[in-house]
């Protein structure tokens, strides 16, 4: 019942960035009597597991929600980081080193990233699970694109091809354009 003349854009757009996953909010008149809104949404990509509960984390690492059971969302989770300081939901965690996870997660391709359960940093050593059982040995994070695409083509064209899930102890991928897959002994 209101004239769009007199709407208060401003107060509508913080209005839809008080939800947390909201990340940009563009309001435009369309006269005689229309308002267009366009949303760009922040998606979960990551839990990160805190002595809270788990943390579900957009890509440039804001507090989306937290919940006290992973529940049903196949994403993975990021764990050995300690935070002295939570902010609230919809506010950034300024970490370098969650940045670091997070970047090993929004750096994989999507069929990666969902093959990938866990995602541990202690002492900027950094160490992932996979969801078939396989640990990665990562190292730092330098070159980590290139590590990716390593394991990428170790898990379409090695695990499970020419070697069994069952029979690889772990995947080192710490040294610079080469890999190790320890296979476990006997």
């Amino acid at each position: 019942g209101e004239n769009i003349v007199f709407l208060n854009k401003k107060k509508i757009g913080e209005a839809f960035l008080a939800n947390s996953y909201i990340k940009e909010v563009d309001i435009s008149r369309k006269f005689p009597n229309k308002i267009l809104v366009q949303v760009k949404e922040r998606a979960p990509v990551a839990l990160l597991v805190t002595t809270d509960g788990f943390i579900q984390l957009s890509e440039d690492s804001v507090f989306l929600d937290i919940r006290q059971t992973p529940g049903s969302y196949n994403l993975p989770l990021i764990t050995g980081i300690e935070l002295y300081a939570i902010p609230g939901v919809g506010k950034k965690i300024e970490s370098p080193v969650l940045e670091e996870a997070l970047k090993i997660i929004s750096g994989s391709n999507r069929i990666l990233t969902g093959k990938i359960a866990e995602i541990n940093i202690d002492n900027e050593r950094i160490i992932a699970y996979t969801r078939n059982g396989i640990t990665v040995l990562l190292g730092g994070a330098e070159d980590i694109d290139n590590k990716l695409k390593i394991l990428e083509g170790i898990m379409d064209d090695i695990v499970d091809v020419t070697i069994s899930v069952s029979e690889i102890e772990h995947i080192d991928l710490r040294f610079k354009d080469t890999y190790v897959i320890k296979q476990i002994q006997d």
